[in-house]
């Protein structure tokens, strides 16, 4: 009906608006910690950055993604005429999504790929259809109300199975081990998403079996129990995103990277990057003659990093000796070939050294 129409319309291009602003705000949030900024700070770059990165295109390509779903919503003669331009558009913005996510990374990634497209539709149409029928159900009239729940439990239940099966080839693509799951960080908060997706299971069953059944005469019931899976799936959620910023197991087994550099003055840098993996890294400095004099004392250091795409950004260093200083948590926020820059002066000479450092 017209009214329903209006509401499911109302939610889409919210929904839509919502997905575009959030990818915005993630793509500012990467551009501001791999360039040392604050997120105001991002602002003024984040056009000339991320148009030359992979990850940085893809957010752009979500945001316009997004943004054009919510047109084609919000304006009443497209939507009238076909919700497809909206469903087409925001299936765009989840490939994307998963193409620029740990799946595109994974040694599988064909399989990790169309695996975590399958899961995000499914967690797309089944929570996605919470808010949607919330909206419906209060204007609809007794038989079309029975017929709207009835029809959209059977769907929500295909889409649960289709959550679970693909969740676990997901889950065995990150982390691989047992042990994995319960020791890192990243394997714990994918136990609690599957405890809080136990959680939806149960309360998607109460409704279909005992909830859907009346919600012909009486719709209450059914409506507090969506709100409240709909609460429970937004914390599921926020868990989910938690995920997206943590680094797999797969890829948290990394060798601290060792590298030695020759200045043009025959002086020596030796640096080690601990664990070289995506995310916070110290780094420990040491200058020598390369000779049998031994270790060099330097005045002052300085230490840039940069990756392509991202602007060089200066690391805080702390002195240890003489001859070693550490760079304590430094940001490699994101996979790529870091380089890193070292400029120390000794008796009031430069010396310049230069290093690369694989993150994977």
């Amino acid at each position: 009906g017209a009214t329903a129409g209006g509401r499911l319309r109302l939610v889409v291009a919210g929904a839509a608006a919502a997905a575009a602003l959030g990818a915005e705000l993630a793509l500012l949030a990467v551009v501001a910690e791999g360039s040392g900024r604050s997120v105001g700070g991002a602002l003024g770059i984040v056009t000339d950055v991320a148009p030359d990165t992979r990850p940085g295109r893809l957010a752009v390509l979500r945001v316009a993604l997004a943004a054009l779903a919510a047109v084609a919503a919000v304006v009443p003669s497209l939507w009238r005429r076909s919700p497809a331009p909206a469903l087409a558009l925001a299936a765009g913005s989840l490939v994307a999504t998963s193409v620029a996510g740990h799946a595109w990374t994974a040694p599988d990634r064909w399989v990790a790929v169309t695996s975590d497209v399958a899961h995000l539709g499914a967690v797309a149409v089944w929570i996605g259809g919470l808010p949607a029928l919330l909206a419906v159900l209060p204007v609809l009239d007794h038989d079309r109300r029975a017929r709207t729940a009835t029809r959209f439990s059977a769907v929500a239940l295909g889409a649960v199975g289709v959550v679970a099966v693909t969740g676990a080839v997901s889950g065995w693509q990150q982390v691989r081990t047992l042990d994995a799951l319960a020791t890192t960080g990243y394997g714990r908060l994918l136990v609690v998403k599957v405890v809080g997706f136990a959680v939806l299971v149960v309360l998607g069953y109460v409704n279909r079996s005992v909830l859907v059944p009346l919600v012909g005469r009486r719709v209450g019931p059914l409506r507090r129990s969506l709100r409240l899976e709909l609460v429970v799936a937004a914390l599921v959620l926020a868990v989910t995103a938690a995920l997206v910023h943590r680094t797999p197991p797969r890829v948290t087994t990394s060798e601290p990277v060792e590298v030695t550099v020759t200045a043009g003055t025959g002086d020596v840098l030796s640096a080690t990057v601990d664990p070289a993996e995506a995310g916070r890294n110290d780094i420990h400095l040491y200058f020598s003659s390369g000779g049998a004099a031994g270790p060099v004392a330097v005045d002052a250091v300085q230490v840039t990093a940069a990756r392509e795409g991202l602007p060089p950004r200066r690391l805080r260093v702390v002195p240890v000796s003489t001859d070693h200083v550490s760079v304590v948590g430094a940001s490699l926020p994101s996979p790529g070939r870091w380089t890193l820059e070292v400029t120390a002066v000794r008796a009031g000479e430069p010396l310049v050294f230069s290093f690369e450092v694989p993150i994977p």
